[in-house]
């Protein structure tokens, strides 16, 4: 209505291309999809690129906006990400909730982690506890007892089958803590920006009505969020649509990881307050286990680009040698219409002196039968009479002449 374009932002990674990695969490990266989007609605769209020692460097400001240990690098990106939006607008929409409430994730259709113990999107707490100091005695009761108690508030009526008992129970579990989790972040992320985030699909009637929705609705034909592409089939393109559930991108650059590595290591060494809660030997473990995957990453990329070097040297000589081809053609083309244009001319020349030939072949025969005929007229004695007679006709002629040219002579 204002005949302006509506302006679209996203965030990617320096290099995300070279070190990405598909998972059963995040199938693919975002790049062609945000294209096709762009395209459909004619967007102008603005796109945020992060680089590994940026990302670095927000870790404590992220942490400082966020008021206790967050999400890491998503994190990081999100407050960088929400800065750059900032100097366009002063309001953006985001799409937080989505997959809380149309059951986007993986694990709402996966049968091993929908019937574990647990919360779904936490199946390694004793991983993590083990990088706590033995001392601490810390334990997954906690954990666990929250889990319980949340299984308890769930609002299912008696006798409701089991399947739909249990995914509501899956729903109610994401709504109480990990859409609360990502609904502060992305609050204080953004605020610390300065930047006013909406997230429409939050509205509580939505997550009412939604939440009553039978799970094989939401579950249509196996296909998680069925309910929301079939509500947006007439609005999006195909490959949009039928998208696998992809996450907010995170950076897979190894460059990163050292580098929080490197900040770790500092903590160590200054003998930070902050490790007394936590097992150094564990956390030296992970720092190996990144500096080895780091090196063989390094390694691997290396011996990729030797081998994309050789694959490019290779396509410069194919197109050498197509360029060369090329012009051979083009110069046999030419030898081709040249000497096409040669045999027209000589068809056109050789037909205009068959004309002349066939026309003098012809006033050759004329001539032969007037010849013909004069030896017709001399032997029967016709042509004597008939020079006679042009004899005399001409001798009137000429005294006519004659007599004309005196008495226009006497009158001048």
């Amino acid at each position: 209505k204002q005949g302006k374009q509506l302006p679209t932002f996203c965030v990617d990674y320096e290099n995300n291309k070279r070190y990405f990695t598909p998972g059963k969490f995040q199938p693919d990266s975002d790049g062609a999809y945000i294209r096709l989007v762009q395209q459909q609605f004619g967007t102008e769209h603005r796109e945020t690129v992060l680089t590994a020692p940026e990302l670095a460097d927000a870790l404590e400001e992220a942490t400082i906006a966020r008021d206790l240990p967050g999400m890491a690098d998503v994190d990081f990106s999100l407050l960088l990400f929400c800065r750059n939006v900032r100097k366009e607008v002063k309001v953006a929409l985001s799409g937080e909730c989505a997959d809380e409430i149309f059951v986007g994730y993986p694990w709402y259709r996966d049968p091993q982690v929908r019937n574990s113990d647990g919360f779904p999107w936490a199946q390694n707490t004793a991983q993590r506890l083990a990088l706590a100091n033995p001392e601490l005695g810390l334990s997954a009761d906690f954990v666990a007892d929250q889990y319980r108690t949340t299984l308890t508030q769930c609002d299912i009526l008696p006798k409701t089958d089991p399947l739909e008992k249990r995914m509501k129970e899956m729903v109610n579990l994401n709504f109480r803590w990990f859409m609360q989790t990502l609904l502060d972040r992305k609050d204080r992320m953004s605020m610390a920006s300065s930047l006013e985030v909406r997230v429409p699909f939050a509205d509580h009637r939505i997550l009412e009505f939604v939440y009553n929705v039978p799970w094989e609705i939401k579950f249509e034909n196996g296909v998680e969020k069925a309910l929301l592409r079939n509500a947006m089939k007439d609005y999006l393109p195909e490959r949009i649509l039928h998208r696998k559930k992809s996450p907010y991108p995170k950076t897979h650059n190894p460059v990163y990881f050292n580098l929080c590595a490197k900040a770790m290591k500092k903590l160590m060494s200054e003998n930070s307050a902050i490790m007394q809660f936590l097992d150094v030997n564990a956390i030296n473990n992970i720092i190996k286990d990144i500096q080895g995957a780091s090196k063989s990453a390094t390694s691997e990329l290396s011996t990729i680009e030797t081998h994309n070097k050789k694959v490019q040297t290779i396509l410069d000589e194919l197109e050498t040698a197509q360029r060369k081809v090329e012009e051979q053609i083009k110069t046999s083309n030419t030898h081709i219409t040249d000497s096409k244009r040669a045999l027209d001319d000589f068809n056109s020349d050789a037909a205009s002196k068959i004309a002349q030939i066939k026309s003098d072949y012809e006033s050759v025969s004329n001539n032969a039968e007037e010849v013909r005929n004069m030896m017709g007229y001399i032997a029967d004695g016709t042509l004597s009479h008939s020079f006679n007679k042009r004899k005399d006709d001409l001798s009137k002629q000429i005294t006519k002449w004659f007599w004309a040219s005196m008495i226009i002579t006497i009158l001048a």
